[in-house]
């Protein structure tokens, strides 16, 4: 979504952002954000900015 943005394509956001709104609404199109994430997209760790 970051580096889509940083390209000046918003789409991915948009479309998270709808999901987002309907929190509670079941979306099985959208099914795949509330996959866990992979072992290499774990964060282990955070900083004081996050």
């Amino acid at each position: 979504m970051i580096q889509a943005a940083l390209k000046g394509d918003f789409e991915p956001f948009t479309v998270l952002q709808a999901i987002l709104d309907r929190p509670f609404d079941d979306q099985p199109d959208a099914a795949h954000f509330a996959r866990p994430p992979k072992p290499h997209e774990v964060v282990r760790a955070t900083f004081c900015g996050t």
